[in-house]
């Protein structure tokens, strides 16, 4: 499933409109709605929207060890390049790692 579809899923089994994301993100509803259309959305983005959503962000590594670099230089980095979800979700796959999306 990708992004956006989870997005939706979340927002459907809570009950949450796109005006109420919206509201809680201090966006347009227009603004979330271009968002959950795309497949790749920025990850600065889906981290926003997630975090109303309830949820932390959290990347780790999947064989559950600590990770190899400071995590909090690495989320410095993702906020002022603003990858694409995807794009970024790969490159890390690739070193061994994962993103999850922790309900508070």
């Amino acid at each position: 499933m990708d992004m956006t579809e989870y997005v939706k899923q979340i927002m459907r089994e809570e009950g949450i409109t796109q005006c109420e994301l919206a509201s809680r993100v201090r966006w347009s509803r227009q603004r979330v709605f271009d968002i959950l259309k795309r497949n790749n959305s920025n990850f600065n983005s889906i981290k926003t929207i997630m975090g109303a959503l309830g949820r932390e962000t959290v990347i780790s590594r999947k064989d559950g060890k600590d990770p190899d670099f400071n995590v909090d230089d690495l989320y410095r980095t993702i906020e002022k390049n603003a990858p694409l979800y995807g794009k970024l979700e790969d490159i890390l796959d690739a070193m061994g790692y994962k993103i999850e999306f922790i309900k508070k």
